[in-house]
């Protein structure tokens, strides 16, 4: 619950090990206390936020320029930034945060024609002989985001909101610190654990501080909710 927003890459990188983790293959997730207590989408909610795109799939561009929008990716003229998309006439070029590089997809119409990965610095497709094992590879859209700008979260978070973030949200605004309503968005909100398949394994380092710091986490939880709670 706290106002403000969390760290775009801490953002990113949470991104891929959901995504990681609901594949349902071997992983290893270690992380703080504060990040496995930290509160985020739904497993369901990312799942359905997940896209994924192939050479001789058929999109509409429009489509997937709206839902990238939901999902916290911003529309640029250029693509340099994990988060960033653009398009420019046949081409899309989208910097998801499954993959170390930028994607540019080649359209033939509405068809994906080819998928070329490229350098967000120079702009310029990796030479063939380093993307060779990945020309065919399929662009994987992780949402950049916790908050689904999608109408119905929207809606339903606008009904349980307080006066100061109901007008934003009818509105489809992602204002700063949204995240603070997180949980009004989806009707409830998830974490880490949430995502670990059956029978998964769960070691702490230091049960005793672990479980000390884990109180703390939610003292201050608490405390935030009770000063800036969603309701206000």
């Amino acid at each position: 619950y706290e106002a403000a927003p969390p760290y775009t890459p801490a953002i990113h990188e949470r991104m891929r090990v959901l995504h990681r983790l609901s594949a349902g293959g071997p992983a290893v997730a270690v992380c703080s206390v504060e990040s496995a207590i930290e509160k985020t989408l739904p497993r369901e909610v990312f799942l359905q936020a997940v896209l994924r795109v192939a050479p001789g799939d058929e999109i509409d561009v429009g489509e997937l320029s709206r839902h990238l929008s939901e999902t916290g990716y911003a529309r640029l003229p250029s693509t340099a930034e994990t988060g960033d998309y653009s398009i420019r006439g046949g081409i899309v070029e989208v910097y998801s945060p499954a993959h170390p590089q930028p994607a540019r997809l080649v359209l033939d119409g509405d068809r994906v024609e080819s998928i070329r990965w490229f350098d967000p610095a120079s702009q310029r497709t990796v030479p063939r002989g380093a993307q060779a094992e990945r020309e065919e590879e399929a662009l994987v859209v992780l949402p950049c985001s916790q908050v689904i700008t999608r109408q119905e979260y929207l809606t339903a978070g606008a009904e349980a909101a307080g006066a100061a973030a109901r007008e934003a949200l009818r509105q489809g605004i992602r204002y700063h610190g949204i995240e603070a309503v997180l949980p009004l968005l989806y009707g409830r909100a998830s974490s880490v654990f949430d995502y670990l398949p059956e029978g998964a394994a769960i070691a702490a380092v230091d049960s005793v501080a672990c479980g000390a710091q884990g109180k703390i986490v939610f003292a201050e939880a608490e405390e935030s909710y009770l000063c800036t709670g969603p309701q206000d």
